[in-house]
């Protein structure tokens, strides 16, 4: 059967399923998405229609960190093994983790209507059984034995259907399909936009920095609940805002030409929370994160930083992503104790973009007063992560361990200070590689050990002092 009447099956199939898709005609391509109901979330849809065959590629919006990519790889074999339709596999360049099936041509002829349902939906049903696993298994909370026994038994919430019951006849649900709703617009090309999505497998790495420094994505019952946040509005609300704008952005953006930027401030001692909180937000809004550390942005050279700058902010708004730049104190200091040139056309720079980005910009920073008095006015909402509060403790203390606390244990815990989200789950993987029992005592010293580090780190003298 020719491609062109391949196209116009799923184009007459697309239609009558009411699916938000794009179709690139050179390509003969088709791009669209589905939002699973689990700790996946927005998924990426590509259907290639070729001589040969027709491919559908779903691509996790998660990548797996270099650390966990093997134990990534290892879960997808697993699993392929068992599979009777498509299979997984990770890109270990970027972490990339897509689920493939393909159809020869021919086999579309036969009741294309259904078999076109069957090439979307028989992969949706699949990653919406396995896609918590692959979360897990990247987070390092699940090794892949325990991940596709934990997938295949339905546990966690996960009702996806079973090995045995990948019935390709299975509609998917309708908020799962690529529609506008549930958070799945970002995933088609939204109204006023121009973006280049390409099939996974060919796409060019825009920047090898930003695949390399990607940060791992929230874990599956990551909530607001529990963290330290002081403002004037309460967390939830800003997320709230952000989807408001992204809203606005996709569709009134020609009738606001004057519209209020979104730009995020976060700061506070590490491990406190904030890089989860914008994986959080990125998950919400279903899009992308871009990350920039001052190391990917500083160059020696007069003039590189500030094109550096200037090329990140690009590339985000194309990909209509968010721009997380981390450590921003690292480019956005004070002007006024400034000796150098460089030092000052980099702010402005930053600062020029800043008023010129159309999207949700967030920075992260643990020194806030080391920042330009002009940067800190450019931004949106400004919020301060702080140490957990004793409620907060408890709940970090139950999400980590899933194990409750006597009076004793919980007197104790609210005893030690300066305790943030990352000391929680620095003492989880301590323990979780001892390969021995443990219980709430020795959970709780490794706590008190964490928090003595950061005592003794403060009274560290750098250069001489007097005898």
């Amino acid at each position: 059967m020719s491609v062109r009447n391949n196209v116009k099956i799923l184009h007459k199939f697309f239609k009558k399923d009411d699916w938000r898709y794009d179709f690139d005609e050179a390509d003969c391509l088709f791009k669209c998405g589905v939002s699973i109901e689990n700790a996946v979330g927005n998924v990426r849809v590509f259907i290639n229609v070729t001589d040969g065959h027709v491919a559908c590629v779903f691509v996790l919006p998660q990548s797996a960190p270099e650390s966990s990519r093997s134990a990534v790889a290892e879960l997808a074999c697993r699993i392929n093994y068992k599979l009777a339709f498509g299979q997984f596999d990770i890109d270990f360049d970027d972490g990339e983790v897509r689920f493939r099936y393909v159809m020869p041509s021919e086999e579309l002829t036969d009741d294309p209507m259904e078999k076109a349902r069957r090439l979307l939906y028989l992969p949706h049903a699949i990653v919406l059984r396995y896609g918590a696993a692959f979360v897990k298994v990247m987070l390092g909370a699940r090794t892949p034995e325990a991940a596709i026994k934990e997938a295949e038994a339905g546990v966690g919430g996960n009702e996806g259907p079973s090995i045995g019951d990948e019935s390709p006849e299975t509609p998917a649900p309708a908020s799962s399909q690529a529609t506008g709703e549930s958070g799945g617009e970002p995933m088609a090309k939204c109204k006023g936009e121009e973006r280049e999505d390409k099939m996974p497998e060919k796409r060019e790495k825009r920047d090898a920095s930003r695949d390399s420094n990607e940060p791992p994505v929230p874990v599956r019952d990551y909530t607001l609940d529990g963290l330290s946040i002081k403002g004037d509005i309460p967390l939830a609300k800003v997320v709230a805002a952000v989807k408001n704008f992204r809203k606005m952005q996709a569709e009134a953006e020609s009738a606001l030409p004057d519209r209020p930027r979104m730009n995020l401030l976060l700061w506070g001692p590490p491990g406190a929370g904030k890089t989860e909180f914008v994986n959080y937000l990125g998950q919400q809004l279903g899009c992308k994160v871009v990350v920039k550390m001052a190391s990917d942005l500083l160059d020696h050279w007069v003039g590189k930083t500030e094109k550096a700058i200037r090329a990140a902010f690009e590339e985000t708004e194309e990909e209509n992503a968010i721009l997380f730049l981390d450590e921003l104190d690292g480019l956005m200091q004070d002007r006024t104790g400034a000796t150098a040139n460089w030092e000052i056309t980099q702010v402005n720079e930053l600062l020029d973009c800043m008023e010129r980005f159309r999207g949700v910009m967030v920075g992260a920073t643990n020194f806030k007063d080391h920042l330009d008095a002009a940067v800190l006015r450019r931004f949106t909402y400004k919020l301060e992560f702080g140490y957990l509060e004793p409620t907060g403790k408890h709940i970090f203390f139950y999400r980590a361990f899933k194990t409750p606390l006597t009076d004793k244990d919980a007197a104790r815990l609210d005893a030690i200070p300066n305790l943030t989200p990352g000391d929680f789950k620095t003492v989880c993987q301590k323990l979780y590689y001892l390969g021995e029992e443990v219980g709430n005592a020795e959970r709780l010293s490794a706590l008190e050990e964490e928090s003595s580090l950061k005592k003794e780190s403060r009274h560290v003298c750098l250069g001489f002092s007097a005898a």
